[in-house]
């Protein structure tokens, strides 16, 4: 059984780039439910176990399990080249933790494979394997510099790390341990050398649920020549992305209240939120890109033609103000760019009054609405929207 630990130098021979692709794609057949391709696929590298390095072996492992969840079909995990090979790996486990200095991808893949066959096997030598890699992953890190690193060699976590947590779950994806260190790596993806690690951090942050994040270094990625690994994993972020409905390059997100919570404006919200005479509203929304693309908030007053407000990208908004407004306006607005146009919003002017005195206060659906009067007497009311607290 070969032991060589080397994973992502893509230039090394000792790593079958072509067993990485066949994973890859079952990976995405899985994801799928393509069950015919997906089999005789993981068929062929179940064949070839005896001749791959662990981490080749966990993922072979991890997909097996996976295939079984998925079809309900456990021929596979009861093979008995598979069962000869991974318990081969548990058996000399205590010789192979030692030769172990680098715990990130190949823990995780060795964790994922063991843990995603077990789900099928109950094996308590195999879960005595996996709790041992998970204490080992949580013992053996530490920060040197604010980074991750691992303790026996200091060697900082690259963007492979991320492989770890996606999809072998050594780490889960929000896990402090491995957040702040993926932020580091967020800071230098401009510089990152080659595709392939710019799609590693594009599936992690996938897996985490940021959009935009995620379709920075996608895009990047994307606009590099690829090789046939990377096109693979193109492939499976590409099936996920689906799954998740996150969206397609260019959707445009735009929610005019936000999430409700008046303390933490939203990138994607409209302010202010009570509109009066005089205030320049800002139309903020996000567009799914990690490169800027040309956004225009239309808008029309009381009927009127629209106009066109070209938006500025600041932080993770795309903004547009609109400015002139007077009491009672009632303006009518969208957002649009090549791939993606909104709805249609629309929002009144509240007229101000000055007050007296107030002389009745009500809550009517939610908001709050003084009653008071002017010198003259001539009463008003006045729908101040604010929410009911």
């Amino acid at each position: 059984m070969k032991t060589e630990l080397a994973f992502m130098d893509l230039k090394s021979d000792k790593y079958d780039m072509a067993i990485l692709r066949d994973l890859l794609t079952i990976h995405s057949d899985l994801s799928l439910c393509n069950k015919d391709a997906s089999q005789a696929l993981l068929e062929s590298c179940i064949n070839k176990l005896d001749r791959m390095g662990l981490f080749e072996q966990g993922y072979t492992w991890f997909l097996v399990g996976e295939f079984a969840r998925i079809f309900d079909d456990t021929l596979m995990v009861q093979s008995e080249v598979l069962k000869s090979n991974l318990y081969q790996t548990v058996s000399q486990w205590d010789l192979i933790k030692n030769d172990i200095d680098e715990l990130d991808v190949l823990g995780g893949a060795i964790f994922g494979g063991l843990k995603s066959i077990d789900y099928h096997l109950q094996d308590s030598a195999i879960g005595s394997v996996t709790k041992e890699l998970k204490w080992m992953a949580y013992e053996s890190f530490t920060k040197e510099g604010g980074a991750l690193c691992f303790k026996a060699s200091t060697k900082e976590l690259a963007y492979e790390m991320t492989f770890a947590c996606v999809p072998f779950g050594l780490f889960e994806p929000e896990d402090l341990v491995l957040v702040e260190s993926v932020e580091i790596l967020g800071a230098q993806i401009e510089s990152a050398q080659t595709a392939f690690e710019k799609l590693l951090f594009a599936h992690y942050l996938l897996e985490r649920g940021d959009r935009l994040g995620f379709a920075t270094a996608y895009d990047q990625a994307r606009r590099m020549t690829l090789t046939s690994v990377e096109k693979a994993l193109v492939k499976l972020i590409d099936v996920k992305v689906k799954g998740k409905k996150l969206g397609s390059i260019g959707e445009i997100t735009h929610r005019p209240d936000g999430n409700g919570n008046v303390y933490a404006p939203q990138p994607d919200e409209r302010h202010p939120k009570i509109i009066t005479e005089g205030d320049e509203v800002d139309i903020h929304a996000t567009v799914m890109s990690g490169e800027y693309i040309e956004t225009l908030t239309h808008y029309s007053v009381n009927g009127q033609a629209f106009e066109t407000i070209v938006m500025e990208k600041e932080g993770l908004s795309y903004v547009a103000s609109i400015k002139g407004l007077k009491s009672l306006d009632e303006v009518t607005y969208y957002i649009q760019n090549q791939y993606h146009e909104t709805k249609h919003y629309h929002f009144t002017v509240n007229q101000c009054v000055s007050m007296d005195y107030i002389s009745d206060l009500q809550v009517i659906d939610g908001n709050i609405s003084l009653f008071g009067c002017q010198k003259k007497w001539s009463s008003y009311t006045r729908d101040c929207h604010y929410p009911q607290s």
